[in-house]
């Protein structure tokens, strides 16, 4: 008989609930193949995004078999706090589902309860398209699904310790640029810091996953030394543009030093 690896085994998660960290990226282009990429470069876990990104239904589908077979969690960004959406991206497949634009309590049981299968959720049960995983995910999909919420806006940020404390929330994630955006505290300044070290307090006194997006490496090594355990760095078209500058850069700066030394 073939023996299959146990992709519904949620890596992150468990990882996370260890102390470790998980360190993953966005993709945004609608490829399978680059979300795959990406898995295979070591990532604990990849965020297919459905709230900013280019995902068909098909692409988004074979996008999680690409990463859960390199071993990563497969996360999928909903475009919004509903029933529809989040239920649409754990029957595909999603191992983490991040809610954006939570601002309380109230909206985080919501989130809560379309993440997880009665009794202790509202989820409705099909059989799921993830094919990869085994027959008996209904069994164990409450334990290994987990849900992240986004606090985003100022009022999520004063209603950061009642998010953090309801039922069935895993994880949150920080929004800095819409952080920035809504309370007009630009990155890196005192008081943008001083509100993403809320969410982490407030994670902490309620023993949730902290976790923030970084748009660099240095940033998140920032957060992470302040405590972020969930670190989402970057994004594929970021790294494409950028591995592409560098190139283009590297060749002109040759090219020039060269034409300088033409007598």
């Amino acid at each position: 008989m073939l023996r299959t690896t146990d992709f519904l085994a949620n890596r992150s998660l468990r990882a996370l609930r260890d102390g470790e960290l998980s360190i993953g990226t966005v993709a945004i282009a609608n490829s399978a193949t680059a979300a795959g990429m990406l898995a295979r470069s070591g990532l604990g876990h990849v965020v297919v995004d459905l709230q900013h990104g280019e995902w068909d239904e098909g692409g988004r589908i074979e996008a999680i078999r690409s990463i859960s077979v390199q071993g990563s969690t497969p996360i999928v960004r909903v475009a919004s706090n509903t029933f529809a959406d989040i239920g649409r991206a754990l029957d595909i497949g999603a191992l983490g589902v991040v809610v954006p634009m939570v601002n309380n309590a109230s909206e985080a049981r919501r989130a809560a309860a379309a993440t997880r299968y009665p009794p202790v959720g509202e989820r409705s049960v099909s059989h799921p398209l993830a094919v990869h995983y085994p027959v008996n995910y209904w069994d164990r999909a409450n334990d290994e699904v987990m849900l992240i919420v986004q606090i985003e806006t100022a009022e999520g940020i004063r209603n950061a310790e009642e998010i953090a404390s309801t039922d069935g929330v895993d994880a949150i994630m920080a929004g800095p640029t819409d952080i920035w955006f809504s309370t007009g505290k630009v990155i890196g300044s005192s008081d943008h810091d001083a509100a993403l070290k809320r969410v982490l307090d407030a994670c902490r006194a309620a023993g949730k996953i902290p976790g923030t997006f970084a748009g660099t490496s240095e940033l998140a090594k920032k957060w992470i030394d302040e405590g972020f355990r969930l670190l989402t760095v970057g994004t594929d078209l970021g790294y494409l543009s950028g591995g592409v500058r560098h190139m283009v850069d590297e060749i002109e700066a040759r090219r020039n030093a060269q034409a300088a030394n033409v007598p």
